[in-house]
């Protein structure tokens, strides 16, 4: 079997978890950090007790020091750059058990007290170039309102975030012992040797990847959002296969090929030179009427997930809108629409073309900041 390839990310995000534990107490060799690099390459790090019991395992070499563990795991896990519920990257203060002695208790609490800014480069290396007080503003910042340097830092840290798809059940079943349905062919074939039923085997159902298709507006009104937004897209093309993308205006243009390259910033300018109704006018109606007759029973069907990308305003008034968005919403999972004007706190669903297109949605949410695509992403775990 080929090495796992290991990233970047993935690397600075340990070296800085062993410098926690060290700081705790804790004997951490430079073998072992390189060994847990090297574990979590093939496991689901998005999986957070997979992650907990490979670095336990790895890190620790005594019962004693699980609780100052499980803390300090629980500090650096929960920590989010753009989480809101903590100053907006705070680390996660925790009370250290009243279990643990003083002298553990206050080296737990000396490892809550880490600056922010050693946080940084928990996605992008680019950080390093920005304050602290910079990196939570990114978090919640307008797309629409960034400069160009800080436009160029948000597309480094979309291309590290992992967007999962959900998987799907399939009908068909594999033998695992976590199942809940005996494996009758197996268990009976233990009867052989014996003669009597010495071990019951179980099955689950296998899993197949989702589908995903994303239909991206990149008319004039979403002048401000189509470029980071076709970062966005090529994040999910590039982790998962099975997606197919959209951009249209007045025309639809189909760019799941053009994201295959491996350089993104190549792949986006590609796409945007290629575009001919960029920044242009809207007609969503007759668009959706153009991707049901063309596309949709290509790319859609009953495990398949829909991103609607588009703030709704439509030069024809919401046209021939309902009857297309009915059609488009039973020919998949679910309809998913991502709409920038969410970001105001008194929106309100006025305008024709959001009128008609409402009812037939089957989860409407903002997407203006990364805050939002992060809170996108936990929606698909």
């Amino acid at each position: 079997m080929n090495p796992p390839i290991v990233s970047d990310v993935l690397g600075i995000n340990i070296m800085h978890f062993a410098r926690m534990l060290r700081d705790s107490g804790i004997t951490i060799s430079t073998f072992q950090t390189l060994r847990a690099v090297e574990i979590l390459s093939f496991i689901d790090i998005r999986n957070r007790q997979q992650v907990f019991y490979s670095l336990i395992t790895i890190f620790l070499s005594g019962p004693e020091e699980v609780k100052k563990f499980e803390l300090i795991f629980d500090t650096f896990w929960n920590h989010s750059v753009f989480d809101n519920t903590s100053s907006l990257g705070g680390v996660n203060d925790k009370i250290p058990d009243s279990k643990l002695t003083e002298n553990e208790q206050e080296e737990i609490l000396y490892t809550q007290e880490i600056k922010k800014d050693s946080f940084i480069n928990l996605f992008s290396s680019s950080f390093s170039s920005l304050g602290w007080s910079n990196v939570e503003r990114l978090g919640i910042e307008d797309f629409s309102s960034i400069s160009d340097n800080e436009s160029k830092i948000l597309q480094d840290i979309l291309l590290q975030i992992r967007i999962p798809i959900p998987y799907n059940k399939s009908r068909r079943y594999s033998s695992s012992h976590l199942g809940k349905r005996i494996d009758l062919r197996r268990s009976l074939r233990s009867m052989q040797s014996a003669g009597e039923l010495f071990k019951i085997s179980w099955m689950k159902n296998r899993h197949r990847e989702g589908k995903l298709a994303v239909l991206c507006d990149i008319s004039g009104s979403m002048r401000s959002y189509s470029r980071i937004f076709i970062y966005f897209i090529y994040a999910l093309s590039r982790l998962n296969a099975n997606v197919n993308s959209f951009l249209f205006g007045t025309r639809l243009t189909n760019i799941t090929n053009k994201l295959r390259y491996s350089d993104a910033d190549y792949a986006v300018e590609l796409i945007m030179n290629s575009v001919p109704d960029w920044s242009g006018g809207t007609r969503i109606g007759e668009i959706l009427s153009r991707f049901n007759t063309l596309w949709s029973q290509r790319v859609l069907d009953d495990e398949t997930v829909v991103l609607l990308i588009t703030d709704g305003l439509d030069l024809d008034g919401g046209k021939d809108l309902s009857s297309q968005m009915s059609y488009l919403q039973r020919s998949c999972c679910k309809l998913i629409w991502l709409n920038p004007l969410l970001r105001y706190s008194n929106f309100q669903p006025k305008a024709s073309g959001i009128k008609a297109m409402l009812p037939y949605v089957d989860d409407f949410r903002t997407i203006h900041n990364l805050k939002s695509i992060l809170e996108l992403a936990n929606t698909f775990r």
